[in-house]
């Protein structure tokens, strides 16, 4: 089950005193959640929402990446 990785990794951050972990606790939990978007429109054949929600999630990738290099 592909989930269970993100969901291990959601769980540390949500245990973890860090508090730049409260971000990238919602950050892994959008992340999961737009992978489970992705394969519920490929199994109803909804391949060209599949692959916008797949364009979305790269481009918030790209966006979140630039502002943590620009924060750090």
């Amino acid at each position: 089950m592909k989930r269970i990785a993100p969901l291990g990794l959601l769980k540390d951050l949500q245990r973890s005193d860090d508090p730049d972990d409260r971000g990238r606790t919602d950050a892994v939990a959008i992340h999961w959640f737009l992978d489970y978007l992705v394969e519920e429109c490929e199994a109803l054949d909804m391949y060209n929402t599949a692959a916008s929600i797949r364009q979305a999630r790269q481009h918030a990738l790209r966006e979140a990446s630039r502002s943590c290099e620009a924060t750090h």
